[in-house]
């Protein structure tokens, strides 16, 4: 809204209420409480990796082995890794901090093929 404004694409404020104030960090974590615990057992993950295609295959392996995310995954070039020695040298794009995982054979295994 202060976009708008400031860049002259309004012509007066937008009013837009108490609907838009930002939650307390009390509310945001009793309501995640409520949801549950966001994770997949070992089986479904087994069921995941064994019926995606290749491409997907090295993605979803990069995920749960590195913690890797879509966008370190999407800029990943092939010079951090180390087949031979099963590792991962990357250092998140975002922040810069580094980030050495040790591959799992099957990690390195889809991520060559």
């Amino acid at each position: 809204m202060k976009f708008a404004i400031d860049s002259g694409l309004t012509e007066r404020a937008i009013r837009y209420g108490q609907s838009f104030a930002k939650p307390s960090r009390k509310t945001v974590r009793i309501a995640r409480a409520k949801q549950g615990r966001r994770i997949f057992e070992a089986d479904e993950l087994r069921r995941i990796i064994d019926s995606a295609t290749l491409p997907l295959r090295a993605m979803i392996l990069l995920g749960i082995n590195g913690g890797l995310g879509q966008s370190d995954i999407a800029g990943l070039p092939k010079t951090p890794i180390d087949y031979k020695g099963g590792w991962l040298d990357y250092p998140r794009p975002k922040t810069g901090i580094g980030r050495c995982v040790p591959m799992w054979p099957k990690t390195a295994t889809a991520l060559r093929e």
